[in-house]
C-alpha cells in the first residue's frame, strides 16, 4: 500500500500492487542500496478505483 501511495503522491501516476512492487523492494532494501544508483519499472495501472481510493485514504482494501 505504501508504494502505491508514494508513487501517486510523488509522480501522480496510478499503479496497482504488482506495478508498485519494484518500489516496495527498493524501500525494503534501502539500507543496502544507500549511495547506489537504482531504478525500477513502474507498470500496471489496472486498479479498481474504489480500492485505489481506500489505499490513498489509508483504509485496508478487501481484495476478492
Amino acid at each position: 500500500m505504501l508504494a502505491i501511495q508514494c508513487i501517486f503522491r510523488t509522480t501522480h501516476n496510478v499503479a496497482e500492487g504488482a506495478g508498485a512492487i519494484g518500489l516496495a523492494g527498493l524501500v525494503r532494501d534501502r539500507a543496502q542500496l544507500q549511495s547506489k544508483k537504482v531504478s525500477f519499472i513502474l507498470s500496471g495501472g489496472n486498479i479498481d478505483m474504489e480500492k485505489f481510493r481506500q489505499v490513498l485514504s489509508d483504509e485496508v482494501p478487501v481484495f476478492n
